[in-house]
């Protein structure tokens, strides 16, 4: 089994708080959180979270911050989908 069900990319430091608030709030509606320890490239945080086995990332920029919205990446498939960050929760706890 995988370490987590979801893997949430870090940007940039400065959104450091928006990334584990959203991680709290998740392990709160009973999901397996992993969040990445630093802002490093989204391409080797990818890899990272697919070597694990981590089926989905959430990915949220300056830009989907601004929108209220993240990007959901499903590693299994290569899917990918915007969501709004009211619906997170139920969105992912229907995808596992």
């Amino acid at each position: 089994t995988a370490p987590a069900d979801v893997f949430v990319v870090q940007f940039t430091e400065e959104s450091l708080a928006h990334y584990i608030a959203v991680s709290r709030r998740l392990r709160d509606a009973g999901l397996r959180v992993e969040l990445f320890p630093e802002a490093k490239d989204k391409g080797k945080q990818l890899k990272y979270a697919d070597r694990k086995g981590i089926p989905l990332t959430l990915i949220g920029g300056p830009d989907e911050m601004a929108k209220g919205i993240w990007q959901v990446k499903d590693l299994r498939d290569g899917a990918s989908e915007e969501v709004r960050d009211g619906d997170l929760v139920e969105y992912l706890h229907g995808k596992l």
